[in-house]
Parts: C-alpha cells; sequence; structure tokens
C-alpha cells in the first residue's frame, strides 16, 4: 500500500504545485496590471477585479497568441526544474526543500524568458511581468509551488 501511496503521490504533489504556481502567477498578473490601470485613473469595482482574475485565470491557460499557452509553458518548466531538484535532492537530502524552492522559481524566470525571447521586438505578452514587483510576483509564485511540492512529496517518502 505505501508503494502504490508513494507513485500517487509525487504526480499529486506536482498537479499542486503547478495548479498553485499558476494560479498565484495569473493572479499577480491581473492585480499588477489593473494597479497600473488604476495609477492612470481607471476604477474597477469588486465585480469586474473578480471577472478580471477568472478571465485571465482562464485566458493564460487557453491564450490564442502564444504557440503555447503559458499553463503549458508552466507546466513543462515545473516538470524539468522539479526533477532536476529531485535529483539533486538526493545527494543533497538536507537542502531538498531549498531546491524545489529555487527551482520553481528558475522555471518562472526561464518560461519567461523564453516569452520574451520570442516575442515581438524582445516585449513580453505578460504585460504585469515588466516591472521589478511584477516580474518578482512570477518568481514569488513559481518559488512557492515549489515549496507546495517539497512538501507535498516529502510526505509521500514517510
Amino acid at each position: 500500500m505505501n508503494s502504490i501511496r508513494s507513485i500517487v503521490a509525487k504526480p499529486a504533489a506536482f498537479l499542486g504545485a503547478l495548479l498553485l504556481s499558476y494560479f498565484l502567477a495569473s493572479l499577480s498578473q491581473s492585480l499588477v496590471i489593473m494597479a497600473a490601470l488604476e495609477r492612470g485613473g481607471a476604477a474597477f469595482d469588486f465585480v469586474t477585479r473578480l471577472k478580471v482574475i477568472v478571465h485571465d485565470l482562464v485566458g493564460l491557460t487557453f491564450y490564442a497568441d502564444m504557440p503555447v499557452s503559458y499553463g503549458a509553458q508552466l507546466f513543462i518548466g515545473l516538470m524539468i526544474a522539479l526533477v532536476a531538484a529531485e535529483l539533486l535532492g538526493r545527494w543533497l537530502p538536507a537542502a531538498r526543500t531549498v531546491l524545489c524552492v529555487i527551482a520553481g522559481a528558475a522555471a518562472v524566470a526561464t518560461v519567461l524568458w523564453i516569452i520574451q525571447v520570442n516575442f515581438f521586438y524582445h516585449m513580453t505578452l505578460l504585460e504585469g511581468t515588466r516591472g521589478a514587483f511584477g516580474y518578482s510576483a512570477q518568481l514569488v509564485a513559481g518559488a512557492l509551488g515549489g515549496l507546495c511540492y517539497a512538501r507535498l512529496s516529502a510526505r509521500s517518502g514517510k
């Protein structure tokens, strides 16, 4: 029974990390854009804010102008980064959690870089990542996803 639990737990931990990272990254994108628009004089009521957040949650998953959606890119980036963290964690078990956190942030940074270098004039499709705060918020989303993975997957090993 423990072997079945450990086989199922790693993919479940990865799914939790992916969903958390994606949700926080999308939420950050929405809030940073709305804050910038408010500085320019726009006003958003509560319902409009919720609509924007939901629109971005769906839209960044199935964004038509990108060859691969942000959600799919996060999936690929986190998969590569967290597998690398798992492998390094075998040699550095005490640092496993830190490795997963760094891997999550690095995955998001890499995805954002790939989006930027493949877009017209090195602009980004994610307007909320143009400033230091928005970019940092995306990295924090990835880092928290990595932390989520480390915590959930560690439980499966016990």
